[in-house]
């Protein structure tokens, strides 16, 4: 029940939840901290002749005479869903009904994280019912009057996307091991360099350059808004051109994609707190 989110609430301690641009979250990650935002991320620009991976966030924003920034900002809202456990069907009476109807199915973990995109899709986007989202063409949800936005889940965390400009957005845990079906991908999905950076796959940090690599596939086709419905080992062309940045979740890689420059601000939600709000 609601009353029961408000005492783990309260047991669990929870102070003010602090927006922060960039945040250096708790989760360890093995890569340097970008030495601008001390997100642990690293940035780059797909196109013929240019690359920049894992050099963090890269130099500060081009500015107008009147000093205001040129460059785009993407707010990542991200969520870890595992307080949710106990709590399902709280979430579902203060989720649109799609997300409760969805929750109802599968493992868990996925359960959780349909409830957690629930609650982040209701705080972010004023969605409280199904109404509220429409899709396109592929299927990519839109908000009418609403930002620009795009929603990825997996090991147990939500991150949801916000842009004025169409935005993809991807989450993809690290292989424990490189495995045949994660080999078949690399060799029909990765350029030269990026088959070069996996490699044998032997290593932690060659598992997480599959991960980043398939990510930024998967947030460039998001944001296009046709997903796999366009093969882009049919039309390579169409990953010309995209900003990325990515970021390490302890075991899984997030990737951002926006077809100008942009900053990725990070907001980590607090889980319970967010659910206490609508009980």
């Amino acid at each position: 029940s609601c009353r029961a989110v408000r005492r783990a609430r309260r047991r669990r301690g929870m102070g003010t939840l602090a927006s922060t641009w960039a945040t250096a979250w708790s989760w360890t990650a093995r890569t340097p901290a970008c030495a601008r935002c001390r997100l642990r991320c690293g940035t780059v620009r797909m196109g013929r002749g240019s690359s920049r991976a894992g050099d963090g966030c890269g130099a500060s924003p081009s500015r107008d005479d009147g000093g205001a920034s040129l460059v785009e900002k993407v707010v990542v809202h991200v969520l870890d869903c595992a307080p949710l456990a106990g709590h399902e069907d709280a979430c579902r009476g203060v989720v649109a009904p799609m997300y409760a109807r969805r929750s109802e199915v599968g493992p868990a973990r996925v359960r959780l994280e349909t409830l957690g995109g629930g609650l982040l899709a209701r705080d972010v986007l004023g969605v409280t019912a199904d109404a509220d989202v429409s899709y396109g063409e592929y299927g990519k949800p839109r908000v009418a009057g609403g930002p620009e936005f795009n929603l990825t889940n997996d090991v147990g965390i939500v991150a949801l996307a916000v842009a004025k400009r169409p935005v993809g957005i991807d989450l993809e845990e690290i292989p424990a091991r490189y495995r045949d079906v994660e080999d078949l991908i690399t060799r029909k999905y990765y350029d030269e360099a990026e088959r070069a950076a996996v490699g044998d796959g032997s290593t932690r940090e060659r598992r997480a350059a599959w991960a980043r690599a398939w990510t930024r596939r998967e947030a460039i086709l998001k944001a296009m808004g046709t997903g796999f419905a366009v093969d882009p080992r049919k039309r390579p062309e169409v990953l010309l051109g995209w900003e990325l940045r990515s970021a390490e979740l302890g075991d899984a890689v997030m990737t951002c994609a926006l077809d100008v420059p942009f900053e990725m601000s990070v907001l980590r939600r607090d889980a319970l707190r967010l659910l206490a709000r609508y009980c």
